[in-house]
């Protein structure tokens, strides 16, 4: 019998969270270094998130894990009711139509309906859908048939997809597959077309929970590899990181000057439209000062004079477009502590 020894007694008193990962290279064990709020990084893997709400506590700490396809941590709670759904429903598999399906018959059960009878009314919302898609894919093979365009399969294959596309009877998410096995070569067009006339089959009986759903709709959201690589990118870049920043829209004025200019304004507006243009005949206005026009009796106006204070400029202002983050230092310090799990004695 193999007495499998496991980093317990460090997992259980450490005063860090604990991420464990599955990876193609097998489980990895790591101590979590939060960046920024709620991020961290492990190497050659990416960056991932911590959610609180899905962590197990253990002994000091908390454990949180992970698939390394996805960021997001996973949910024990959430696992048991996909894998009640699986076995519910006897699927050795969960496929995107088995979640179409089981969101649709939670629907249907919500307004009222025995599951029973739920079923019936999913089965018969399906078969109509489907018939639309074996219609769709008959129009388009009929057309080619005809002779009027010599059109190649994969191109035929790629109508098929975009039409079934626009009249909204595939998801997108299918039809990229799809259209990714032709274009490599991994399908015919008759193992396509076989595979859309099969595409609504009804598999299941009991409807799939909210949260099961969510779950699979937030999974692989985003890849940590691709952040990664994304980072290595950045990072080779260096100094033309601040090219590629979005420039920042500054203010120039100062809010007291902007002030002054939206009140000066709008004191002229009405000084200008107190005035009756009706009675102002052209060359009769009588100015004060000029010689040869007397001046009319003005009482004495004491002026004060104002006098702007100079507000020091740098002699260089140089706008700035984005700020410049050395990423290498700062990868340095938040690199993640390993905990490697002993070997296996017999």
């Amino acid at each position: 019998m193999l007495n499998l020894h496991f980093p317990d007694k460090s997992m259980r008193n450490s005063k860090k969270a604990v991420a464990i990962i599955h990876t193609p290279e097998g489980i990895k064990i790591h101590l979590v270094k939060i960046i920024y709020t709620k991020f961290f990084l492990i190497k050659n893997h990416g960056i991932f998130e911590i959610d609180q709400t899905k962590g197990i506590r253990y002994g000091k700490t908390t454990l949180y894990f992970y698939d390394s396809r996805s960021a997001k941590p996973m949910d024990f709670n959430v696992m048991k009711e996909l894998d009640d759904f699986a076995y519910n429903n006897k699927l050795n598999r969960i496929r995107r139509k088995d979640v179409r399906h089981g969101d649709k018959l939670r629907h249907i059960i919500d307004t009222g309906v025995k599951l029973k009878e739920g079923v019936i009314l999913l089965k018969e919302y399906v078969e109509k859908k489907q018939k639309r898609i074996n219609n769709t894919i008959d129009e388009v093979v009929s057309m080619s048939g005809k002779g009027v365009e010599n059109i190649d399969e994969t191109e035929q294959g790629f109508i098929i997809v975009e039409s079934l596309i626009r009249a909204k009877l595939i998801p997108k998410e299918e039809a990229e597959v799809l259209q990714d096995d032709l274009r490599h070569g991994k399908v015919s067009l008759v193992d396509m077309i076989e595979r859309l006339r099969e595409s609504e089959k009804v598999d299941i009986h009991t409807p799939i929970s909210m949260n099961a759903q969510r779950f699979l709709n937030d999974y692989h959201t985003y890849s940590p590899s691709e952040v990664d690589v994304f980072i290595d990118r950045a990072e080779s870049l260096g100094g033309k990181m601040r090219k590629l920043g979005s420039p920042e829209i500054k203010n120039t004025l100062k809010a007291g000057m902007i002030f002054a200019i939206i009140v000066g304004g709008a004191l002229a507006v009405l000084i200008i439209t107190s005035i009756n243009f009706e009675n102002v005949i052209p060359g009769s206005l009588n100015l004060p000062g000029l010689p040869g026009i007397p001046d009319p009796a003005i009482s004495p106006e004491v002026v004060e004079e104002v006098i702007e204070e100079e507000v020091s400029t740098p002699e260089e202002e140089v706008p700035i477009e984005g700020s410049e983050v050395d990423i290498s230092e700062y990868f340095e310090e938040i690199e993640t502590e390993t905990i490697s799990p002993p070997s296996v004695n017999p």
